[in-house]
This record gives C-alpha cells, structure tokens and sequence, in this order.
C-alpha cells in the first residue's frame, strides 16, 4: 500500500503542476488500486530503467498506457509523456527523476541533501514526493498525526525559523500552518490537514 500512495503522490504532483496524468483514470483512488507494485518501484528509484530487463520495459510501458502514459525507454533511461505527446518528466538510468522545468524529484524516504533541505529537520516519513531545483523544495508528505505535524513545526523553530510571516490565514481545528524565515533569509512554509502536509522552502 505504501509504494502504491507513493505513486500516487507523484501523479498528484503531476496534476497540480498542470499535467492531465492521473485524471484518465479518476483520481487518486483509482491510481492506487491501478498501479502496480512494479510500476511504482520504477518511478520511486527501487528498480530504476538501468536495471530493467526488455521484457520488463514491454510490461512496464503496456501498464503505463493504461494509466494514459506513455513511457518511452531509450540507451539513457525514460522519458514518460502524456497522452498528448507531452513530456511529464525524465529518468534517467540511475533511477534520477527530473520534470519538464529541470526540478529533480523527491520520491520515497531518500530525503535530497542540498541548500534547502539543509535549513530543515527531515521529516523522517517514508512517503513524500515532491520537487527540489535551485529555486526552493517543495515536498508532500503523506501519513503525518496532527501530533507529528505541531512536534515538526517546534522543531522547525528549533531550526532557527522563529521569525513568524503571515500565512494564508486559513483557520480550522483540523488544520495547522506555519510560515517563518531564519537569519539566513530562507522562508519555510509548513501546511498540515487531516493526516497530510505540504512543506515548502525558497529563498
């Protein structure tokens, strides 16, 4: 189940950076019960193209056309278009997966180590999916308790962000939202409801 939220997470990130792949097949609730463990462990980085035998890569690019994928194996990886021709990201051999904008993707629990993610406690969850480029991070997290998502935003003030900015003003019991800046200049932006977040950093 969890490989199965994780792709999931990278349609729905797909989707709300323009992209029409998860909405062929309905929703997040179908992607689930759609995708397979295989497909899933190719977009995470578990069995990335390098490692992929032909008949795999026939499996593989036959269950992608169901979902309205298209995967496109060649000598330096896979290139993954939607079903107008248009590129929804890039992986390399390595299993390295990048968008059409040059964002390299965060799958899985391999938190990236860069300007970023340096200013921030890891979150330390198994499911996220998200962007990272020279502009900022911004990370899904998945399976977070409303305990976890306040004990991250002390921790979050730990870090140095204590200069609260004004959020988005959004205001429910099931809901928290953080946004500071550190001496450094760096904003974080932490959005926490029902049982998910949303975790931003730029500059």
């Amino acid at each position: 189940m969890y490989m199965k939220k994780l792709f999931a997470m990278l349609l729905a990130l797909m989707l709300l950076a323009g992209f029409a792949g998860c909405g062929a097949s309905g929703g997040e609730e179908d992607v689930e019960t759609t995708a397979s463990d295989e497909f899933a462990a190719l977009l995470d980085g578990r069995k990335p193209p390098g490692k992929l035998t032909d008949d795999e890569k026939n499996k593989l690019a036959a269950e992608g056309k169901a979902l309205g994928l298209n995967l496109d194996f060649d000598a330096g990886g896979l290139t993954i278009t939607d079903g107008k021709g248009d590129v929804i990201f890039r992986q390399e051999n390595d299993g390295t997966l990048w968008d059409e904008f040059g964002r390299e993707l965060i799958a899985g629990s391999d938190w990236p180590d860069n300007e970023f993610t340096r200013q921030i406690p890891n979150p330390g969850l198994e499911t996220c999916a998200g962007t990272s480029s020279s502009e900022g991070i911004e990370v899904m997290l998945d399976e977070m308790d409303e305990a976890a998502a306040r004990a991250y935003v002390e921790s979050l003030k730990d870090a140095g962000f204590t200069n609260e900015l004004p959020g988005m003003g959004l205001k429910s019991k099931n809901l928290i939202e953080f946004k500071a800046k550190n001496a450094k200049g760096y904003i974080v932006e932490f959005l926490w409801a029902n049982g998910g977040a949303n975790l931003t950093v730029n500059k």
